[in-house]
């Protein structure tokens, strides 16, 4: 019995030490947000033990997020936690996007570590000439709880752009003939969830025949830095006339106001003249 309580005693020592000496911590930016806000989350290994090599094993769930997986630093760097030195590297980075309310749990994360222990015994045939070897260690995350609540009731038209946002409007061309192609393109800059916005109400005059757009984006760091989404449409007036593309509004909720926006677009008058082949026609008679 005493060695039984003694092995179990030795046994938690060493968890002990092990867990003082290796483990992962979760950083948020936020924990208290709103749905379509967004949040960076990262996972950092430290350690003061000599690593062989890592393997992440388990990835969280992220259940009620949408998650944009970051590029994240595979260099160990120094960093100090209540004076005690460590080796830091983030081994995971997320930007994740609230898809609902409530208390959101973002999941554990577990991480298969090969640790190098140095060898007492005359054992030849281990790792490196008999002077290490590898003993293998899942370590993972604690869960953490992000509150998120809902928006306040949002205006009409509004599509789900959560952030600081600008929005901008423009046309290849004002005056062309009938049945000739415009472009009119739609350009969201700014920081937040616009890689989820999706196409914009545009009363397009009804005599045009409309394309669906052609969506691009340029996202930097999931959103958080200043990103770009364009909406580009083929437009084909179909008779002659003068015409109107009314300003678009965008409507905003800016976390950081607690307040909803609304940028607008410029609005473009158009001259379209008769199609050449009307034209063609008229003079050939």
């Amino acid at each position: 019995m005493f060695q039984k309580n003694e092995l179990r005693l030795d046994l938690i020592q060493k968890q002990k030490a092990l867990s003082e000496n290796l483990f992962i911590k979760v950083e948020t930016s936020k924990r208290n947000i709103v749905v379509g806000e967004q949040i960076l989350v990262s996972y950092k290994l430290f350690t003061r033990i000599d690593l062989h090599n890592t393997e992440l094993s388990l990835l969280p769930a992220l259940n009620g997020f949408w998650a944009k997986d970051l590029k994240a630093s595979s260099r160990f760097k120094r960093d100090v936690v209540d004076g005690v030195a460590y080796n830091v590297v983030t081994i995971k980075k997320y930007v994740l996007t609230a898809q609902k309310s409530g208390e959101l749990v973002i999941d554990r994360m577990e991480v298969k570590c090969s640790i190098l222990i140095q060898n007492k015994s005359n054992n030849r045939n281990l790792f490196f000439g008999g002077n290490y070897q590898i003993q293998e260690e899942f370590i993972h995350s604690k869960p953490i709880t992000i509150t998120v609540v809902d928006l306040p009731s949002p205006p009409a038209n509004f599509n789900g752009a959560v952030g600081n946002m600008s929005i901008k409007s423009e046309v290849d061309n004002t005056s062309i003939s009938a049945n000739d192609a415009i472009t009119y393109k739609i350009t969201i800059t700014g920081t937040g969830n616009i890689e989820l916005i999706k196409p914009l109400a545009i009363q397009f005059p009804e005599d045009f025949e409309i394309y669906d757009p052609k969506i691009t984006d340029r996202i930097f760091e999931g959103g958080r830095q200043r990103s770009i989404k364009t909406f580009e449409y083929l437009l084909i007036p179909r008779y002659k006339g003068e015409y109107r593309i009314p300003s678009v509004n965008l409507i905003v909720y800016n976390p950081k106001k607690n307040k909803y926006e609304t940028k607008k677009s410029n609005s473009h008058k158009l001259s379209i003249r008769a199609s050449k082949n009307n034209e063609d026609e008229t003079n050939g008679t």
